[in-house]
Parts: C-alpha cells; sequence; structure tokens
C-alpha cells in the first residue's frame, strides 16, 4: 500500500504502521520504540534545544544592546547636521522622531536590564553594567517561580537515558 505523507503525519505511535506490526525483525520490541523510552529521548532532545536556544538569545541580546547604543546617537548626529547645516525644519522633525524613538529605545533597555539582572542569565553584560543595589546593600533579587524542578527533571532524564541500552 502507498503511503501518503498526511496519513504519516498523522501517526502517533510506531504501532499505527501494519508495515511494522508484521516486520521480521521485532521493530516494535526495540528498546527505542516503546512510548515511554521516546518520550525520554524527545524530552532530552528538546533540553539540548534549549541550551542551544540560550546561547543564541544571549548574541540576540546582545545585538539588541549594540543597536540600542548605535541608534540613538545616530539620530542624534543627524538632527544636529540638519541644524548645523541651516534645515531647521529637517532638524525639528529629525528631533521629534529622535523623541519618540527614545522612547521606544527605553523600553527595551529597562526590559534589557530586567534580563541582566536575572541570576540565570549567562550572557555578556554591556561595558559600564553595574547592578542596582538594595537598601540592605546587597544586589536587586530577581525572583524566579522555583515550582517546577526543571534541573532536577534533566538530572533524571540524563540517568535515565544513560542507562537506556542505544540500538
Amino acid at each position: 500500500p502507498k503511503l501518503d505523507y498526511a496519513e504519516v503525519i498523522g501517526y502517533s505511535l510506531l504501532g499505527e504502521f501494519s508495515l511494522l506490526k508484521h516486520s521480521h525483525y521485532e521493530i516494535l520490541e526495540k528498546l527505542w520504540a516503546l512510548p515511554d523510552n521516546r518520550e525520554m529521548m524527545m524530552k532530552y532532545y528538546k533540553l539540548q534545544r534549549s541550551q542551544e536556544e540560550i546561547t543564541r538569545l544571549n548574541v540576540e541580546i546582545r545585538r539588541l544592546q549594540a543597536w540600542l547604543d548605535f541608534d540613538g546617537e545616530r539620530m542624534k548626529v543627524a538632527a544636529q547636521g540638519f541644524r548645523d547645516s541651516g534645515s531647521s525644519e529637517l532638524a525639528f522633525e529629525m528631533e521629534s522622531m529622535y523623541a519618540e524613538r527614545v522612547r521606544v529605545n527605553d523600553f527595551h533597555r529597562a526590559q534589557l536590564q530586567k534580563i541582566y539582572e536575572m541570576p540565570s542569565y549567562t550572557g555578556c553584560r554591556p561595558i559600564g553594567y553595574q547592578p542596582r543595589v538594595t537598601g540592605d546593600g546587597t544586589g536587586d533579587e530577581y525572583e524566579e517561580d522555583d515550582s517546577d524542578d526543571d534541573d532536577g527533571e534533566a538530572f533524571r532524564l540524563g540517568d535515565t537515558l544513560d542507562r537506556v541500552p542505544q540500538y
């Protein structure tokens, strides 16, 4: 029988393939074919991809910070250039655009500041970054919801996968 792509995508378990049910290699009895083992493998690979995503996001955060720093200065210089050349109308328009841009960029800077203060943030902080100091002399604490123990689950998953034989 010919398999349609949409039909294959709809299968959620290997056991739904009649071809595999009657194979001579007993594929459905292999450890990697068991639903619990496949679920553990999927969690493991999602964990691996999440680590890659954190690395990628650290780069993107740095790029956003650099762009915010560059963008404001560029618009300020352009407005001053218009004013110096005698184009006061263009200078006024550029300054009003600059004021709007500063408002938006300040919002992004505040969000980046919150990211930098996270204890779990692993990226680079900008030069001159100083964590805020609270009244008791300690750094500003970022409160994370520790209700789900993701690290513990990751360790248990890793231990379990180490015990599963690879075929």
